[in-house]
């Protein structure tokens, strides 16, 4: 039985890299919740993907800004400044032993 590696991978983390793979898509700007939702359906619930966010969040991995977008607040979520790197290493490596595309 092969199991895909992103099953392999813990929820929290597949959130933190979609959020780390946006954000540098984007040159910086953060991600709001539902396009997160959105990137991730079919691979982590909304649920799993908001305990996720509270423990990135309560880790300090996480920071989030509220931007007016189109007349709507929206809250933006990125990567604290102090966690980026060690964010990318694990990214790095993770591609590396080919886990992640």
């Amino acid at each position: 039985m092969v199991i895909p590696m992103e099953d392999k991978l813990s929820k929290r983390n597949i959130v933190l890299i979609e959020i780390r793979t946006i954000e540098k898509a984007q040159k910086g700007k953060g991600v709001g919740f539902n396009q997160l939702v959105e990137k991730l359906k079919g691979k982590v619930s909304r649920a799993t993907i908001s305990k996720a966010l509270d423990s990135l969040f309560d880790m300090g991995i996480l920071d989030s800004e509220w931007k007016l977008d189109n007349s709507k607040w929206k809250k933006e979520i990125t990567v604290a400044n102090e966690a980026q790197d060690m964010v990318d290493e694990m990214i790095k490596d993770l591609k590396k032993r080919k886990l992640i595309k």
